[in-house]
């Protein structure tokens, strides 16, 4: 009797070494992951930054151009109904030129407006997986240093 409990612990032992030495060789294949995946993160992280300093410079500058031409235009637009009544017979009317110019801009600073919004929004939300992608990789590490 006293023989197969020996013969027992030993294939214990046995099996709980080489289920110590399979969970040691996941382990690392998991830590050549991880730095993959850490280094992927950094990567989309660069690009994030990437886009959102031409965004921001594309859109401010787009915006400031909308602004500026909307200036000019309500300068300009008294000044041109003025000289319209100096222009000869026949010629096309001004007042509905401008009124469709105006409309026009105006559509154009809402749609661009709305894309910025639209931009920001998908920025924003890239932003936030690969915070919650950063936090993964933070408890994966703290488990790998528990190991």
């Amino acid at each position: 009797m006293a023989a197969a409990g020996v013969r027992t612990t030993k294939g214990l032992y046995f099996t709980f070494t080489l289920l110590c030495l399979v969970c040691i060789a996941g382990s690392q294949l998991s830590k050549e992951q991880l730095e993959r995946l850490k280094e992927n993160t950094e990567q989309l992280q660069q690009k994030v930054d990437r886009l959102r300093a031409k965004y921001e410079s594309e859109m401010t500058t787009s915006l400031e151009m909308m602004n500026a031409y909307m200036n000019f235009f309500d300068q300009m637009a008294p000044l041109m109904q003025k000289t319209s009544t100096e222009l000869p017979d026949g010629f096309p009317p001004v007042g509905g030129f401008l009124e469709n110019v105006k409309v026009f801009m105006v559509k154009t600073k809402t749609y661009i407006d709305g894309q910025k919004d639209v931009l920001d929004a998908q920025i924003k939300e890239i932003e936030k997986s690969l915070r919650q992608q950063r936090k993964l990789i933070e408890f994966l590490e703290e488990n790998h240093a528990e190991l």
